[in-house]
């Protein structure tokens, strides 16, 4: 950039903010912080109640205080704009908000109890991977949740802080589905390289297991995706919505292995029964 462009750019923060008649060297460091507040910064980014923070710092520092003064009346403005903007798409959310409502209850109520009853798979699994290998797997699961909604929590104050209860409300109910219906897609993107490495493993050695219950999951898989129709007509309208094409064929393997990670998270409890037979210890005694 040249000198003289530079100043063009300048003058135009002074038009910007004719009304607080910012002298050149004001203008100047205006036009810095704009400049930081546009850069793209990968992963990095700031809410607008940052960059409201960020500018009232700014001014505050650069700023007379007659000047200051003069501000402090449109950064006001700025930020009822955005509370109303924040409520407005706190309000939306409601909608949403009764969808997956009744989706978490239908997860609760009908579609765990109906697997957990007919899916008898954890004595198989836990013979042949080990107690500890199968808690290894739930254990993983349960950071991941942990962690995830941590993150959930913290992004969402950042950005509405006090003013949108149904947004945060929504984003619970939907992590709560990932805690009563284990979501392996999202669970091993997140996952380190040793634990994904063990995790494959296991699924890998209890994959034989799955063809002794596929009609039984395929059948319940049918229902399922029969429900979220009706619940998806009840809501929103018409399914599927206009100009939305959905593909529900999923590769055999990636299906298998959905299925075989979501009977390991929910089996939380081994027998104590099957605890002796996976235990690894040194015989006390011999039988004469």
């Amino acid at each position: 950039m040249d000198k003289g462009e530079y100043q063009w750019l300048v003058e135009l923060v002074q038009d910007r903010y004719e009304y607080l008649s910012l002298t050149f060297e004001q203008a100047e460091h205006v036009y810095r912080y704009e400049q930081i507040i546009a850069e793209p910064a990968g992963t990095e980014f700031l809410t607008r109640w940052e960059e409201l923070d960020f500018e009232l710092a700014t001014m505050r520092q650069i700023l007379s205080a007659e000047q200051f003064t003069l501000f402090l009346v449109s950064h006001s403005e700025a930020l009822d704009f955005h509370i109303e903007q924040l409520r407005k798409t706190d309000n939306d959310e409601k909608g949403k908000l009764a969808y997956y409502q009744d989706e978490l209850r239908y997860y609760q109520e009908t579609a765990v109890p109906r697997l957990l009853k007919e899916i008898k798979i954890l004595p198989a699994i836990v013979l042949d991977s080990g107690r500890h290998r199968l808690q290894f797997v739930q254990e993983q699961y349960n950071w991941h949740l942990r962690k995830q909604w941590k993150s959930i929590v913290a992004q969402h104050y950042r950005e509405y802080r006090s003013f949108g209860p149904h947004a945060f409300e929504l984003l619970r109910v939907q992590h709560e589905l990932s805690v009563v219906w284990p979501d392996y897609g999202s669970f091993m993107i997140e996952v380190d390289k040793p634990a994904r490495a063990l995790i494959k493993a296991v699924l890998k050695d209890t994959d034989y297991v799955f063809e002794m219950y596929e009609a039984a999951l395929k059948e319940q898989e049918q229902d399922i995706a029969a429900f979220h129709r009706k619940l998806w007509k009840q809501h929103f309208g018409p399914y599927p919505p206009r100009g939305y094409v959905f593909n529900i064929e999923v590769a055999d393997t990636k299906y298998r292995i959905q299925w075989l990670f979501r009977l390991l998270c929910l089996s939380h409890r081994v027998p104590d029964t099957l605890t002796n037979l996976t235990t690894d210890r040194e015989p006390t005694g011999h039988e004469d």
